[in-house]
């Protein structure tokens, strides 16, 4: 069974396929999975990522324009055209990370403080976890007005009304 595409399975098929149940996942059985899903996920030491982010400064067409004109000046011997566009380059390419690295930061420190939760069915009992906790297999029990944490399969469901104006960008 091919999940990527699990609308078009049967709610059943695709529990079973899950080895979950309308009671939903045991405690232990959803640590595990999120525990094999967090050891999946990329970490990049916080030097690579700098350096990254660094790079990607000089990515832009003018920036690169300014490095072709570097590469040009260099072939006509014009020094001082080198070092003054080079000071330009270098150093707001160094403003520009600075800025970026700082304001990505913040967002990170914000998306520790904000943390959304939502309620799952585990054991047969309503529990609320943090949604980065949500696992394949998780049943997720919604009222009116919660934002939807992840791909979902509605179940069952009485007067469901969303708001698509996000996805079709409609004001």
């Amino acid at each position: 069974m091919d999940l990527q595409a699990f609308w078009q399975y049967q709610p059943e098929q695709v529990l079973d396929f899950l080895k979950s149940g309308p009671g939903g996942l045991s405690e232990g059985e959803a640590k595990v999975r999120l525990a094999a899903a967090n050891s999946r996920k990329k970490q990049q030491s916080p030097l690579t990522r700098d350096l990254l982010l660094f790079l990607s400064q000089f990515k832009s067409p003018l920036t690169l324009l300014l490095v072709a004109a570097v590469i040009l000046s260099v072939f006509l011997g014009e020094r001082s055209d080198v070092f003054i566009i080079l000071f330009i380059l270098i150093s707001t390419g160094i403003l520009s990370f600075i800025q970026e690295r700082h304001a990505g930061r913040a967002v990170e420190k914000l998306k520790s403080i904000i943390r959304n939760q939502v309620k799952v069915m585990r054991n047969n009992a309503i529990v609320k976890v943090f949604t980065e906790e949500i696992v394949p297999g998780d049943i997720l029990l919604f009222s009116a007005g919660d934002i939807i944490p992840a791909d979902c399969l509605l179940l069952e469901c009485k007067d469901i009304h969303t708001n698509e104006a996000s996805l079709t960008g409609e004001s």
